[in-house]
């Protein structure tokens, strides 16, 4: 602890080794971090952002892509969760292992974790502020607290202030560029939410409308309607999903079908037949659309719906949070709409 202690405060050691030191002195005894420990590392941390790292030095070697021969002899699912493992170990800057071993120290800190992190995202290093939404999201799951300050940081809808779009198109294009899908998608349902004002983006996100990765693709074609609301562009873009084998993309499309109304009658034969698909989680989508096309001749679900609504737990398909909220949007709306 002495000798750590001694290494972080010598200002003639690389501002990297001394922030090192600061973790590992950390790691070492946790229940005796200080409090002037998390402000010694943000210092730390801005002293860093103005010395380049070439990625040579920290950087896993590129992988190697599967050959074609051998990937379309894989069902398409199957590989798209294959390639999303690949990119949960990967790291973009050269401190992101050293601050993730860090919040494994801090543990339940909450508050000087989301200092740290609020660094982390302010960081004028692109790759460095992709990893820091990374542990945000693993802070905001594992721990209770006041998050507020943090969200405002970070996926920037909630404010729906015009001013954090740049921000939003940069991190879009950053994440294409190193193939990081999750953040991509992030990105995509964050313009969806701004809608017509983020058309400047608009080119970027068509081009992903063609994207091979699973969950790219129907999140730019969603954010594609949402910002462009043209349905002669997307219909045929929606069609196509709704003939997709993935049953995710189904379920994304459907949602957006319900979006567009009058216009999407095109696709209703479609969904009808997808009534009796055999998976069930392609079907509700589906008959949520049709409920919410259908008027008054949906009425006969409305007891069904209401006995959705009393039922006090979350739980079966929608036992998160995010999901249940969804469901109890949809239904309170279709409710809305009968009565």
């Amino acid at each position: 602890m002495a000798w750590f202690t001694e290494l972080a405060s010598d200002p003639s050691v690389a501002p990297e080794t001394r922030l090192a030191a600061v973790v590992q002195r950390a790691r070492c005894a946790p229940d005796r971090i200080a409090l002037d420990v998390v402000p010694t590392a943000i210092e730390l941390l801005s002293e860093l952002a103005q010395v380049h790292v070439p990625a040579s030095a920290w950087a896993d070697l590129p992988r190697k892509k599967t050959p074609k021969s051998k990937a379309n002899a894989v069902p398409p699912h199957i590989l798209a969760a294959f390639e999303d493992l690949k990119g949960h170990g990967r790291v973009h800057s050269p401190t992101t292992d050293l601050l993730h071993t860090f919040h494994q120290a801090l543990a339940h800190r909450v508050h000087p974790r989301t200092a740290l992190l609020a660094a982390q995202v302010r960081d004028p290093d692109p790759g460095a502020r992709l990893d820091a939404l990374r542990m945000s999201g693993d802070l905001m799951r594992a721990w209770r607290g006041d998050h507020t300050s943090l969200i405002t940081l970070v996926a920037l809808a909630s404010l729906g202030d015009p001013a954090a779009l740049p921000v939003v198109h940069d991190t879009l294009t950053t994440a294409v560029g190193i193939a990081q899908w999750g953040i991509a998608c992030s990105a995509l349902e964050t313009l969806r939410a701004f809608g017509p004002a983020a058309a400047p983006a608009l080119a970027e996100i068509r081009a992903l409308t063609g994207s091979t990765d699973a969950h790219v693709r129907p999140a730019a074609v969603a954010a594609l309607w949402a910002v462009g609301r043209d349905h002669e562009e997307i219909m045929p873009l929606l069609l196509d999903l709704l003939d997709d084998t993935i049953t995710f993309r189904i379920s994304d499309a459907t949602e957006v079908l319900g979006q567009i109304g009058a216009p999407a009658a095109a696709a209703l034969p479609r969904l009808r037949s997808l009534l009796t698909h055999e998976y069930e989680w392609v079907r509700v989508p589906c008959a949520v659309a049709c409920l919410a096309r259908m008027g008054t001749a949906a009425r006969p679900a409305l007891p069904l719906l209401r006995s959705q609504l009393a039922l006090p737990r979350r739980g079966g398909r929608f036992s998160n949070i995010s999901n249940d909220e969804d469901l109890q949007a949809i239904t309170q709306k279709i409710i809305r709409g009968l009565t």
